[in-house]
């Protein structure tokens, strides 16, 4: 298994050490870095750049749900699961695409478990390969992940569902699989 590596913010000292502490006992992990103030922590986190970043939410100066914002405009984006101790962000923090939302005071089981989903996303990314394609291959493949039949991409393209099939038998081809199925959970479009 990779090593995670993780990121604590939160302006709660004692919360902060808490979180840094159960990481300590968790295999696989590394803290890259504890923070207490959100306006540090943001060029902290982004020359880090860790895999998960452990995020309070209300913050003196800027929210948990700002500092995500700006990471995002500089292309910093870490999987996130943020930590609270108030229920009324949880639907935020899923449309934020949270990993997961922790309430305050966080338990050693409750970290474990959202380190071990972390970990299991991370090695889910790592294993879809991205696959290099020419135009019309790809125009090809975005529409066979889009669940498309050869008729039905024949028609989009103006080509026959015979000359979408070899195209079809090219990209298995180029990608070492044997059905589109295999191709949409080994891989992703560049």
């Amino acid at each position: 298994m990779n090593l995670l590596r993780v990121y604590v913010l939160d302006d709660d000292k004692e919360s902060a050490q808490c979180l840094s502490c159960y990481l300590k006992d968790i295999e696989h992990v590394k803290c890259v870095g504890i923070e207490n103030d959100p306006v540090t922590a943001i060029s902290e986190i982004i020359s880090t750049n860790p895999d998960l970043l452990l995020l309070d939410i209300e913050m003196p100066c800027i929210s948990g749900f700002d500092v995500v914002a700006a990471l995002k405009a500089q292309n910093c984006n870490p999987h996130v699961a943020f930590v609270s101790g108030y229920f009324q962000y949880a639907v935020r923090a899923i449309r934020e695409r949270a990993v997961d939302y922790l309430l305050k005071p966080v338990s050693f089981i409750e970290l474990k478990n959202c380190i071990i989903k972390c970990q299991k996303l991370q090695s889910e990314n790592k294993q879809k390969t991205k696959l290099v394609l020419n135009d019309i291959e790809q125009r090809i493949a975005e529409s066979l992940f889009q669940g498309k039949t050869s008729n039905q991409i024949g028609d989009q393209l103006c080509l026959s569902p015979h000359t979408v099939d070899k195209y079809r038998c090219q990209i298995l081809k180029k990608a070492g699989v044997k059905s589109t199925l295999e191709l949409i959970s080994h891989f992703t479009l560049s």
